[in-house]
């Protein structure tokens, strides 16, 4: 005998959700994304027929690296200083500004 429970978790999709597919490399940490560039069958949102990818594409996501961190003038920091501006540097170009409140 199985009980069903029911929980106010999500467990999968909801009808008309569009379906999003992604695929994770783990010997070399990738997160691609699977674009779907056409369907043979469906739409490309969930339902309770059979969808069919005519057909798709992928696109990398490099997790980003912590390069340095710097105060406002460029000198460099402990992450884990008490400085009341840092500025995160990443491998991607980004850059993130932190102000510490005490």
């Amino acid at each position: 005998m199985y009980l069903l429970i029911n929980t106010k978790v999500k467990d999968g999709a909801f009808i008309g959700e569009a379906l999003t597919f992604k695929l994770w490399r783990s010997s070399e940490y990738l997160l691609e994304d699977i674009v779907v560039e056409s369907w043979l069958e469906g739409n490309g949102y969930y339902s309770d027929g059979i969808s069919v990818m005519g057909s798709m594409s992928q696109s990398v996501s490099i997790p980003r690296q912590l390069i340095k961190v710097t105060d406002v003038i460029g000198r460099d920091i402990k992450d884990n200083s008490e400085q009341s501006v840092l500025l995160y540097i990443y491998n991607d170009g980004t850059v993130e500004r932190k102000y510490i409140l005490k």
